[in-house]
């Protein structure tokens, strides 16, 4: 039996249907918390779980031998700072217990490449750089390092582990969808009218997951294995996205120092509207403080990794969109 938590999330979701494909119906259980959302596969076995209540994970993770760590939250906004290190760093060590106490064979955890230090960035990085912990590091950074120390915590006691470090994640099954996701989404109905400068690395979510497939058996204990697909800037995405869509990109790119000034205000607007806010000081960090040589070398050689175009990804995002009615507003 192998469990994912965080099942009905993007990479979580995806990963659980690509386990039932491979192993057949009642081979995977999903942790859901509070709603199942989108999926409702039958050949998956829900169950409730919360990743701060140890003692549902540990009533999710009886009989399992592999579980599949992806349950977190991500969040640019500032607001949500405490909770995003509550569930990252304190759920991560409930699974690690709850691991441990159910004898679980292996567990492979999703971190992100946030846990790296980008800086700096004129040298590849790769698993040999520093974690993140600087003053200009985001509480998501802080808190995506701090988990893989609980990892490791854990793999001092016996725990066998890997862990992944995938880039900024794109492609098809984005339900909610992903801040990439929405994205996506708003260029196709125009409600993005200016891009910012800055970009980051994005892969694809299905090699994400195939890597997750083989490090299930390949991966080595105790490892990390970055996941990076290709650096390519904001602008460069909407130029995909128009290649698809045929809805022409948005012409004007802010400069980020313009961006940090008029943040604050785009954000009191967004939230006026009830829209989640794009333009944070953490998303702007992101942007612009991302590193253009992240290297999956590693996961290439020991995984058989290999990212598919980001181009690719953004033509098969907007077919699932299209499919699954994503795109009328």
């Amino acid at each position: 039996m192998n469990v994912v938590t965080g099942a009905t999330g993007y990479i979580g979701g995806a990963l659980a249907r690509a386990l039932a494909d491979r192993d057949g119906a009642g081979s995977v259980r999903g942790v859901f918390h509070q709603r199942r959302a989108f999926f409702e596969e039958p050949r998956i076995e829900w169950v409730e779980g919360d990743v701060l209540d140890r003692d549902s994970l540990v009533a999710a993770f009886r009989g399992a031998g592999v579980v599949f760590h992806l349950a977190s939250l991500v969040s640019i906004d500032p607001r949500m700072a405490d909770t995003v290190r509550a569930t990252t760093v304190v759920g991560t060590r409930n699974v690690v217990e709850a691991a441990l106490e159910c004898g679980v064979r292996r567990l492979i955890h999703f971190s992100s490449i946030h846990a790296y230090n980008q800086l700096p960035l004129d040298e590849v990085l790769d698993e040999a750089r520093d974690r993140a912990g600087g003053a200009h590091h985001t509480a998501y950074d802080w808190a995506k390092t701090f988990a893989e120390e609980e990892v490791h915590a854990g793999i001092r006691r016996g725990l066998d582990a890997v862990i992944l470090n995938p880039t900024g994640v794109i492609g098809p099954y984005d339900a909610e969808p992903s801040y990439l996701g929405q994205f996506f989404v708003d260029i196709y109905r125009r409600n993005l009218p200016i891009l910012v400068t800055g970009g980051f690395d994005w892969v694809d979510v299905r090699d994400v997951v195939e890597a997750a497939l083989v490090a299930e058996t390949r991966g080595r204990r105790g490892e990390n294995y970055i996941l990076s697909g290709r650096w390519h800037s904001t602008a460069e995405l909407a130029r995909f996205a128009q290649s698809v869509t045929g809805v022409p990109a948005p012409r004007f790119v802010c400069p980020i120092a313009v961006a940090r000034i008029w943040a604050p205000f785009q954000i009191a607007w967004d939230r006026f509207r009830g829209r989640r806010p794009k333009y944070t000081r953490d998303a702007l960090t992101m942007l612009d403080r991302s590193n253009r040589l992240v290297s999956s070398a590693k996961a290439r050689e020991e995984l058989g990794f290999d990212p598919r175009p980001a181009a690719d990804s953004v033509r098969d995002a907007y077919r699932w969109f299209e499919k699954h009615g994503k795109l009328a507003g």
